[in-house]
């Protein structure tokens, strides 16, 4: 950052007058020092979907999509999502699953066109289980820790593919439900330079 000299020559530099110049500087550092925010870097708060102990819920939901998981190997089934359960319950990281699985049930409810999941969550039995995804983990031999794993501390990433015709009514859906105040794009731009 420039220092208060530096921005007083810069300004003068585009013809701005002294008084003027500093003036508005003097404003700029009277607002910032009435700022104080604090930004809690590893609190991530997410909404409470439900009443009841999210856990419960999401092995409710699990229960429900369980007969889609093939009958003769039920007992493997039922030991790996139990194992997952139990790593996303020790991770906190179950109700951030409850609303993937919300938003994946809006979005299949108006007809947005959405794909199969891609990535990590691919190895995610509960994701598969949810309708998350639709590959079928312990079938295509995929695993559960590169996805998330106990060392892990960061959410793990669930790309959600929305049509991009249709996008905006998912989005629209969330703001509806938590608030436009509490739904944000996050976009990772690329660019295409020479070595390209």
């Amino acid at each position: 950052l420039k220092t208060y000299a530096e921005m007083v020559e810069s300004f003068e530099s585009i013809g701005c007058d002294t008084l003027v110049c500093e003036d508005a500087l003097h404003n700029t550092l009277e607002v910032a020092e009435k700022c104080n925010l604090e930004w809690p870097q590893s609190d991530i708060v997410l909404p409470h979907l439900v009443d009841n102990d999210p856990l419960d819920e999401l092995k409710e939901r699990l229960n429900r999509n369980f007969n889609k998981l093939p009958r003769k190997l039920q007992a493997q089934y039922q030991e790996r999502l139990d194992y997952e359960c139990g790593i996303i319950d020790q991770k906190h990281f179950t109700e951030y699953f409850l609303l993937v699985h919300d938003i994946v049930e809006m979005a299949k409810a108006k007809g947005v066109p959405i794909g199969p999941g891609r990535g990590s969550a691919a190895g995610s039995l509960v994701c598969y289980t949810l309708g998350v995804t639709d590959l079928d983990p312990i079938e295509e031999g995929l695993s559960f820790e590169r996805f998330l794993n106990p060392e892990r501390s960061d959410y793990p990433d669930i790309d959600l593919d929305f049509s991009q015709r249709r996008r905006h009514e998912v989005i629209k859906d969330l703001e509806d439900r938590f608030g436009k105040d509490r739904v944000s794009y996050i976009s990772t731009v690329s660019q295409l330079r020479l070595k390209s």
